[in-house]
């Protein structure tokens, strides 16, 4: 006999279905985080139904857990694509980004923060024509500034684990000389024998935890030290971009609940 759950086809229910998209809009973007009681209270479900959905989205690597938050797991982001992952995120940091370009002309890089490596996934390139880095290129999160800026905004343990899982043997000692205060963070590299600089400033996330940041590179200090000084107000600008999608996401959310329940 086939369970309330499940046809006998080993199907779930369209009404089951209808629950578990509800549930996974609430992750429609790889860095958001929820927590059980967040997700509850979007879908309007009882917070057991939401708690039994999430495990068996776990399960299925459709959903990651940690720390008491909920989050897109690699299965889900493996369909979308990093493109898709990053949309949300892309689309408020655009605006910022090309009027830090105009006002500065130097290279401007979008970064996340995936384990313990640094992904560019937006960049405006400045007045010279070779930039160090470009979309889709990855570093370790120590050997750069957009990491050590995300990095030092993390707890120790979360820090170290994050490097532990990308396979880097580097500490955390170079945070205390390249970061002179939580999500901030300057380097200098050497480049094919050139000396280029770089300043960053964490993107606040839900819980001021950094999951991204803008990073900001040249050869010449001066148009670097110019530029830093506009990272704060940027990455603000961002995070409150990303929050004003997060509410409209909530909005769009409750109106197809409540049309749901009619």
């Amino acid at each position: 006999m086939a369970t309330p759950q499940t046809r006998p086809d080993g199907v779930p229910p369209v009404a089951h279905i209808a629950r578990m998209t509800t549930v996974m809009d609430c992750l429609s973007d790889a860095f958001s985080t929820v927590t059980l009681d967040q997700v509850a209270h979007r879908t309007r479900l009882s917070r057991s139904s939401t708690y039994r959905i999430l495990r068996h989205l776990t399960e299925a690597g459709w959903v990651e857990y940690s720390a008491g938050r909920y989050r897109l797991g690699e299965r889900a982001v493996g369909i979308t694509g990093p493109d898709v992952a990053h949309l949300g995120l892309r689309r408020a940091a655009s605006p910022v980004l090309a009027e830090l370009r105009r006002s500065y002309g130097i290279h401007f890089h979008l970064c996340v923060l995936t384990a313990g490596r640094v992904q560019v996934i937006d960049s405006v390139l400045g007045e010279r024509a070779y930039s160090p880095w470009g979309i889709g290129d990855l570093a370790l999160a120590t050997s750069c500034a957009s990491g050590l800026a995300m990095l030092s905004t993390l707890d120790t343990f979360d820090a170290e684990k994050r490097l532990a899982a990308s396979g880097s043997s580097a500490g955390l000692g170079a945070l205390r000389t390249a970061s002179p205060r939580p999500g901030a963070a300057r380097v200098r590299m050497d480049v094919g024998g050139e000396v280029w600089h770089s300043a960053a400033e964490a993107i606040p996330g839900p819980r001021r935890e950094a999951f991204a940041a803008i990073e900001a590179m040249d050869p010449a200090t001066l148009r670097l030290d110019a530029a830093q000084r506009a990272l704060t107000k940027a990455a603000r600008a961002i995070a409150s971009a990303l929050a004003d999608q997060s509410a409209a996401r909530d909005r769009r959310q409750n109106s197809r609940t409540m049309e749901a329940g009619a």
